[in-house]
């Protein structure tokens, strides 16, 4: 089963509750709560007992089953063209608008979907594992394990920085200069969503390298370079700064140039079976016209 988003119908609920939900069997469950790594919420072991919240990440650590034997991902043609592929990874560039994990309201559009019907056309024993999540209206690489002992691996070497991430970003306001927020990150009440910077002795520490390209149009375009992968953390570091990224509804205003936050993941690095595996991916359509309507306007 993976790694599960909770959405809003599960607020509230008991891990045990969503668990029962999802018809799992009273051995299985036995299983799972034996388990070091058995039941994780928020990468923290848990008891069936904790509560759930709506952006919780819950992690089952469910035996392996097939394609046609998981009844929680159906797969989906939804177009999606691997940008990268070895004997342990599938990397994926996610389209903006598409959720990565299937939610009460997303059940057919989302990556894992996709992913799914990938994996089934390659004869390949499908478990959804998302190395790296990405927002729903942020564009980029998705790389996917095809097995648990990769799945343990890249998440071993993502939580010790051994994954280096690049973003490409549209950013408002003119920089100058090369930026580095160095600034705790924590979730604002009431909201369920939303996150905000706070004091070094709250939330979790977020480290953010900020690289301007050029600038056009009153927005500079920018490399991203985040040193910790928090909740939300390049958009809520940008907004703390007063360079909110353009299009982003949440933490600064709509564009009349781009439908959704300018933010793309572009480039992953990282070891893997004795090579540096380097993934890429260009930017979509919408941020490449923006690009060009700044170079227009300098």
């Amino acid at each position: 089963m993976g790694e599960i988003v909770i959405d809003g119908s599960h607020d509230g609920k008991t891990v045990k509750d969503y668990i029962r939900s999802c018809g799992i069997s009273r051995a299985e469950l036995i299983r799972l709560k034996k388990r070091e790594d058995g039941i994780l919420l928020n990468g923290e072991r848990a008891t069936v007992r904790a509560v759930l919240k709506t952006g919780d990440l819950l992690y089952l650590s469910r035996d392996d089953k097939s394609g046609d034997e998981n009844p929680f991902v159906e797969p989906i043609d939804l177009g999606l063209v691997p940008v990268f592929e070895n004997d342990g990874l599938l990397a994926f560039c996610k389209p903006a608008g598409m959720p990565t994990h299937p939610s009460h309201n997303h059940l057919r559009d989302t990556l894992a979907n996709g992913a799914a019907y990938v994996f089934s056309q390659r004869g390949i024993p499908f478990v959804f594992r998302a190395c790296n999540r990405l927002d729903r209206d942020t564009s980029g690489i998705v790389v996917i394990a095809k097995n648990k002992g990769t799945a343990k691996y890249m998440s071993e070497l993502i939580s010790s920085g051994g994954v280096e991430k690049t973003y490409v970003c549209i950013a408002e306001g003119v920089i100058n200069e090369e930026l580095t927020v160095n600034r705790n990150i924590k979730r604002r009440e009431p909201s369920i969503i939303e996150r905000c910077v706070c004091p070094d002795n709250e939330g979790q520490t977020a480290l953010t390298r900020v690289f301007p390209v050029f600038s056009g149009a009153g927005m500079t375009l920018c490399r991203i370079k985040p040193e910790t992968g928090r909740t939300h953390q390049i958009r809520v570091h940008l907004a703390s700064v007063s360079h909110p990224v353009a299009g982003d509804t949440l933490y600064g205003n709509a564009s009349p140039y781009i439908g959704r936050q300018a933010l793309h993941c572009s480039e992953m690095k990282f070891p893997f079976g004795g090579e540096d595996v380097v993934i890429r991916a260009p930017l979509p359509g919408d941020m490449a016209e923006l690009v060009k309507l700044m170079k227009g306007n300098q």
